[in-house]
């Protein structure tokens, strides 16, 4: 179902500059220009889908970036907003206050950060490098997990939708005995999130850099991390993880790059984003033993979880010996960092096969 919404805020924090909306149909791109909300009164702005699919609506305010989300009248991050809707409907909404307007949460001191050249962008990026308990201590190696939008996963402070909590789960499977990944996460490109992160040009989003990308973890980020900790740096013990268009880099990539990967998560991909998405698996059969799990929450929309299983279903299709594929549709689960990071140790379980 296609039909026109309505989104009608109120911003009672003291703030200036214009309002955007975003959420999964853009990308969550903070500031993208067709979703700039419209004055409507005092400190009331809107703004109209036309043509909006599905029942269910996730998304968040900002002024133009996710250092100026809005939060909490404390400061403290909030969920995406989520409501389901009729044709025609109006949703109201209130802003209590801005990120930018309070002090930034601390970061976790036990999070390493690596800053590498991207040459394509002619710019820098981040790693966020998390090591199990003990790894000062201990001679032992361990798998890698690499992980997309780095900013999400350990600390509140850098992420826009709340933190994955990816350091506590490894904390806790290590005070429990279990096996346990150093974890990589490679930091979003910013505004060019969705161009990194797209193999293919969209007509109207554009993108097309994803190989690209894909290229350059494989020729830098994972040498580096290999050289620079004590890793298990097979195939067998090196993962790739990512939700949305992260899901989408991380379908291509256990493809692309299987000399590299034995496992791959991909969660809420965006496989909406072009049809290639599946001709890429058809051309790219994965003959080697490799671990795929295939995540999407069933409130997400039919057309998604249809992908979801087109993808799953053309991956299946070759047969090969240690080829394992999962496919799990939770009925409530939602296009949010809240869903994936319940589902996060299942997959992390499976991984490590403890």
């Amino acid at each position: 179902m296609y039909a026109q919404l309505t989104i009608v805020v109120t911003n009672n924090a003291p703030a200036s500059g214009d309002i955007y909306i975003a959420g999964p149909f853009n990308d969550w791109q903070p500031g993208a220009p067709g979703y700039k909300m419209q004055p409507s009164g005092a400190a009331t702005y809107s703004h109209t889908f036309d043509s909006l699919p599905g029942s269910d609506i996730l998304f968040k305010f900002t002024r133009g970036s996710w250092e100026q989300v809005e939060v909490s009248a404390d400061g403290s991050a909030i969920a995406d907003r989520m409501f389901y809707w009729g044709p025609g409907d109006t949703i109201f909404c209130v802003i209590e206050s801005w990120a930018d307007l309070h002090e930034a949460p601390a970061l976790n001191p036990a999070i390493e950060k690596h800053v590498l050249t991207v040459p394509y962008l002619q710019g820098e990026r981040t790693l966020r490098v998390y090591v199990p308990p003990g790894y000062a201590t201990d001679t032992v190696r361990y798998p890698v997990i690499y992980m997309m939008d780095g900013q999400n996963l350990f600390d509140a402070a850098t992420s826009y939708a709340g933190e994955w909590g990816v350091d506590e789960l490894m904390d806790a499977r290590a005070a429990q005995g279990l096996p346990v990944a150093i974890v990589v996460g490679i930091d979003h490109a910013g505004d060019m999130r969705l161009m990194e992160y797209s193999p293919w040009a969209h007509p109207e989003y554009g993108g097309g850099l994803g190989a690209v990308f894909a290229n350059w973890w494989a020729d830098s980020i994972k040498p580096f991390i290999d050289k620079t900790y004590r890793t298990l740096p097979d195939r067998s013990h090196t993962f790739i993880a990512g939700s949305s268009m992260g899901g989408l880099m991380s379908s291509f990539m256990v493809a692309e790059h299987n000399d590299l990967l034995g496992g791959a998560a991909v969660i809420s991909a965006s496989y909406w984003f072009s049809s290639k998405s599946f001709d890429h698996i058809t051309e790219h059969p994965i003959t080697r033993p490799t671990r795929v799990y295939f995540l999407i929450g069933g409130q997400e929309g039919t057309e998604t979880t249809f992908d979801m299983l087109t993808a799953y279903d053309l991956m299946n299709e070759v047969k090969a010996s240690g080829k394992d594929l999962r496919l799990v549709v939770e009925g409530l689960g939602t296009h949010n960092e809240q869903f994936w990071k319940t589902e996060l140790p299942l997959i992390v379980a499976w991984w490590l096969l403890e």
